[in-house]
């Protein structure tokens, strides 16, 4: 209950701050006067980004942000985009940390590049690339898992074996906190994605100018992007091999020849790059929820790291292709735990998209 408490506080304090940083009190925006047309603009306050000159044409960049996004008006949007996937662990646990986790985080991009079509024709902004970039790993992510699924026996057969424990554990409510834990970081992932709608929809990434601050946040967006393709080339490549030498082929070719375990390591780049984005541009509660959701993944992901890592050691560590492998590849970001910690079935094991996690290596 504490635990659930806390989330309810998080989310709240998170809907005040961005109330408060999407607002034109000067707290982040500024209105700069009127012109001799008569109309306004609003530009993002100085204590966020000072305006500099485009090195590339000499001329005055506006770092803009048009009012017309309401952030404060889809901040619950966005959580009930978080939590009615994760429902989805009623019907079957492993639903709920897999489809879920895919389909929450599509959901939310939906709705901020929903936020930002309401007052640009482009998507060629910050935010829109940021967006973009959530929304092309939940989609890939989701259609990942259901192909998985359907083609490979094996899986759902771990797919009951994991219901058979849920429900050797007690009755379907009794997945509740789990379910609303899993939700909360979903929203916490999603959170950096709503700060820079509300502050960078008109910022160009195609651009340079704006400052080193700016040009920081532009790299973070593109590390998010190149941080989910790898995992996007590790998850295709391990399933396209596996499926013609068998399953216990050990899979050392393409990106896995510098990367032990890319979909895990791509993934960490992806979210951690994109909560830094959020602690950049954001409030206090916004980087509070931005650093919980990037320290909440990552400890999943480099979990399940390091249980593959163990497993693979103990299945092909006596052969002289693995040993050649390990010395000219990169494990990622792994840990030293005790074996007990170790155990790839527990349900936050689950929530990561490579097979090796849930069955063999």
């Amino acid at each position: 209950m504490k635990a659930i408490f806390s989330c309810c506080i998080i989310i709240l304090v998170s809907y005040v701050d961005v109330k408060a940083f999407s607002s034109d009190n000067g707290l982040v925006l500024r209105m700069k006067p009127k012109t001799a047309s008569g109309e306004s603009k609003n530009f993002v306050s100085e204590s966020l980004f000072r305006k500099q000159r485009a090195s590339s044409s000499g001329t005055s960049l506006a770092l803009s942000s048009v009012t017309g996004i309401s952030t404060v008006q889809y901040l619950p949007s966005m959580a009930l985009a978080c939590l009615i996937p994760s429902l989805l662990g009623y019907y079957k646990s492993e639903y709920g940390v897999s489809y879920a986790y895919g389909i929450a985080t599509a959901t939310s991009a939906i709705l901020a590049l929903k936020q930002i079509y309401k007052v640009s024709s482009s998507f060629s902004s910050i935010a829109g690339v940021h967006a973009f970039a959530l929304l092309a790993y939940g989609i890939r992510l989701s259609l990942f898992l259901l192909y998985r699924e359907i083609k490979i026996p094996r899986f759902r057969k771990f797919r009951e074996k994991i219901e058979d424990r849920a429900n050797s554990k007690g009755s379907r409510l009794s997945r509740t906190p789990f379910i609303l834990g899993v939700s909360f970081l979903y929203y916490c992932l999603a959170i950096p994605i709503t700060t820079s709608t509300a502050l960078l929809h008109q910022v160009p990434y195609w651009s340079l100018g704006g400052g080193i601050k700016l040009n920081l946040v532009r790299v973070l967006v593109g590390t998010t992007w190149l941080g989910f393709i790898l995992a996007m080339v590790g998850d295709t490549t391990k399933t396209v091999v596996k499926g013609k030498e068998g399953e216990d082929y050990l899979v050392t070719q393409g990106v896995f020849d510098k990367f032990r375990h890319p979909n895990y390591t791509g993934e960490i780049f992806g979210w951690t790059a994109s909560a830094l984005v959020g602690c950049l541009v954001g409030g206090i509660a916004s980087k509070a929820a931005s650093i919980v959701g990037a320290m909440g993944i990552d400890f999943v992901l480099v979990q399940a790291a390091t249980s593959l890592e163990r497993r693979q050691k103990e299945k092909y560590g006596e052969s002289k292709k693995y040993q050649d492998w390990i010395q000219g590849s990169w494990a990622g970001v792994t840990m030293k735990t005790k074996q007990s910690m170790q155990n790839d079935t527990t349900d936050a094991s689950l929530l990561t998209d490579n097979s090796d996690t849930k069955d063999g290596a």
